[in-house]
């Protein structure tokens, strides 16, 4: 699969969650999707290249539990409680 390709599904998959705020950091070795969602950054290693299907599906699991993680936090602070979630993976 394409690098393209590659960031084009993740962008998707984030502009399917409504997420506007997103960019690629390019590291020696991998890439780093960095996302802000409710106020909250999360960081996530990506590979350089995605090798074949399941980079992006990978991707955008990992991606998938973060927001979830940020999302519980953010409803536990709303209710009072916090759970100490950072946003970050």
């Amino acid at each position: 699969m394409r690098t393209d390709q590659y960031i084009e599904r993740i962008g998707r998959f984030l502009a399917s969650r409504n997420i506007t705020q997103w960019h690629i950091e390019t590291n020696r070795k991998h890439r780093t999707l960095v996302v802000v969602h409710h106020g909250r950054t999360i960081r996530l290693s990506i590979a350089m290249t995605g090798s074949d299907h399941r980079g992006p599906r990978n991707a955008i699991a990992d991606l998938k539990r973060a927001l979830t993680s940020v999302d519980t936090d953010r409803d536990h602070v709303d209710h009072g409680q916090s759970r100490g979630v950072t946003g970050h993976v």
